[in-house]
């Protein structure tokens, strides 16, 4: 980092330090770096440039506005103002081919929610702990709690918030090549 460096705050008090020529790097809550120790760069994300001017964002969109020298970059981020209904909870990509390089990502999780990936019969394949969720997203890779890609077929999702004493449940083709 240089005399140039700006240092931001995201609606949930995430820190975020800019550089004229590294990228972004994010420091959350839990003191760990997001999304992970490279942060987000022109080589692992959409981001037009690592020369970063200022960063914006958006607390109810979940959105980040980055400047560049070369342009706006936007990203949606999971770090939005408290979600506290369950009632917007939206999984994607649907359906979910496995394996993939990118996870499932489940968007518009309440804080302090617990995740279940069931099967029709109630069988419960892989759990998301609350404290594996960060912001108001959580991801899956297909893998089952013993570390196996689960089958094709349509899988329940249920969340669970703790704090809301809520849940909502969903559904998910899975793909399996």
């Amino acid at each position: 980092f240089d005399e140039n460096s700006i240092i931001r705050f995201d609606p949930r008090g995430n820190i975020w330090v800019t550089s004229r020529s590294s990228g972004i790097f994010i420091l959350d809550s839990n003191r760990e770096y997001w999304p992970n120790i490279d942060g987000i760069n022109s080589s692992n994300s959409k981001l037009l440039s690592n020369e970063i001017r200022d960063i914006k964002f958006s607390a109810d969109k979940g959105l980040a506005y980055i400047a560049t020298n070369l342009g706006v970059s936007k990203f949606k981020i999971p770090f939005a103002s408290e979600i506290k209904k369950t009632n917007q909870i939206d999984l994607f990509p649907s359906p979910y081919r496995i394996p993939s390089q990118y996870p499932l990502t489940i968007d518009g999780i309440p804080e302090k929610s617990s995740i279940q990936v069931m099967t029709l019969n109630g069988t419960i394949v892989a759990t998301i702990d609350a404290n594996q969720i960060n912001g108001y997203q959580a991801f899956w890779n297909g893998l089952d709690d013993n570390g196996n890609f689960v089958g094709s077929g349509i899988y329940l999702i249920l969340i669970i918030s703790q704090k809301h004493k809520t849940s909502i449940m969903k559904k998910l083709a899975v793909i399996k090549s």
